[in-house]
């Protein structure tokens, strides 16, 4: 879609989602969430340049508590800490983890 690629992961009635492609459109298609009434209380955790796309095969991959638990990940988490941008940090690491899984190929 758009050229866009990523990962919807979707637990406890929360979505997490990354995007990757051209910067004009990750931000298009975010406007267009944000004007979407089903979406509600938006966060963008992060955003940058990647040196290559982790979901380039996917359109758009879908992971829920059967591939892996986010909360699980987060609960065994040692390092806590106030920090936001070490919670920004985990969640990355959590959505590259899951790029790296097949489950739900």
């Amino acid at each position: 879609m758009r050229g866009l690629t990523g990962c919807l992961h979707y637990e406890n009635g929360t979505f997490f989602q990354w995007l990757e492609g051209p910067w004009q459109q990750v931000f298009h298609l975010l406007d267009m969430l944000r004007e979407d009434d089903r979406h509600m209380s938006m966060t963008v955790l992060d955003q940058g340049t990647l040196t290559q796309r982790l979901f380039k095969d996917w359109d758009m991959r879908f992971s829920d508590h059967a591939t892996a638990s986010l909360f699980e990940w987060l609960a065994d988490w040692n390092s806590r800490t106030d920090d936001p941008r070490a919670y920004v940090d985990r969640v990355n690491a959590f959505l590259k983890s899951v790029s790296q899984t097949t489950a739900g190929a």
